[in-house]
């Protein structure tokens, strides 16, 4: 009886011991340790950030996550990422799927991409656009309006401009025999080039001049227009032919610019590539004498 006795005491003295221990516990769990906030598990409503920069040879990417109360989720989904340089042309495009757990430090998902990886651009900056399906598939989106990208040469930029208008002119190959020149069309079309960071297409045609007289003379280009009906349009300044002071039996190359042309033009057109101050015999008086061709286009 008092061996039980005692084995009761002590069971009780560590019950005893136990509930004392848990009071501790409980009322002295500090109250200013700093608790994180864990991100919600409601569907993600809108993305909070996304951002795109170059550091050094790679652009760094992140972007998180939203609820509708603007509290961060982490969810699984497939994202889309684009960069589109200034006119909107795609230099860099990816999709991959991603996990829940990917989103990392401040709920952020993160990677690079090698600036190598990026298409040359013919201006220097552009943006990126974001897009990510949710799991309930909808898409949320998000633009950076400012990304350093790639840029070619000055050199490169004009070759590939000139190879443009290359591939989508229309040979011509017709020569006109007038005074002391010999004035070839050579080829015509749409010309598009880079002024002041700026698109500009002008109707080009291509021209080659030689004086086939006996003394030095100039061809003007500077009066050279494109009449199609009741429309004219004018020579640019930014034509690129040197017809001053041409000597005997020198050619010269080049293109006139004319302003202002509607894109996809059609019918017989007349296209005035320049003129010389000279006597024209069917008229039995000196005056300008044109230089004209008329063109099916």
């Amino acid at each position: 009886m008092i061996k039980l006795k005692k084995v009761g005491i002590g069971l009780a003295v560590i019950f005893a011991i136990i509930i004392v221990l848990g009071i501790i516990g409980f009322t002295f769990t500090p109250t200013d340790r700093v608790t994180e906030t864990q991100p919600t598990t409601s569907k993600a409503d809108h993305i909070g950030s996304f951002s795109v920069y170059k550091d050094g040879d790679v652009y760094k990417v992140s972007f998180n996550l939203k609820d509708k109360d603007d509290k961060w989720v982490t969810e699984d989904g497939h994202v889309s990422f684009k960069i589109l340089d200034k006119w909107n042309e795609i230099v860099y495009e990816k999709e991959f799927d991603i996990k829940s757990s990917d989103f990392k430090e401040f709920w952020e998902y993160k990677w690079t991409i090698s600036f190598s990886e990026v298409r040359k651009s013919v201006y220097g900056t552009g943006k990126a656009i974001l897009t990510f399906r949710t799991i309930a598939n909808r898409n949320l989106n998000a633009t950076d309006d400012y990304v350093d990208i790639p840029k070619y040469s000055d050199e490169e930029i004009k070759a590939i401009y000139e190879n443009q208008y290359l591939q989508s002119a229309k040979i011509v190959g017709e020569t006109i025999t007038k005074g002391n020149f010999e004035v070839t069309l050579v080829r015509i079309g749409y010309f598009t080039h880079l002024a002041y960071d700026e698109k500009e297409t002008y109707f080009r045609a291509d021209i080659k001049v030689k004086n086939i007289g006996n003394e030095i003379e100039s061809f003007y280009t500077s009066d050279a227009a494109m009449i199609t009906g009741s429309s004219q349009y004018s020579y640019s300044y930014r034509s690129e032919f040197e017809g001053s002071d041409i000597y005997p039996g020198v050619i010269k190359e080049g293109y006139i610019l004319y302003k202002d042309v509607p894109k996809g033009l059609s019918g017989q057109v007349k296209i005035v590539v320049g003129s010389v101050f000279g006597y024209e015999i069917s008229a039995l008086r000196w005056m300008n004498i044109l230089y004209s061709f008329d063109i099916e286009l």
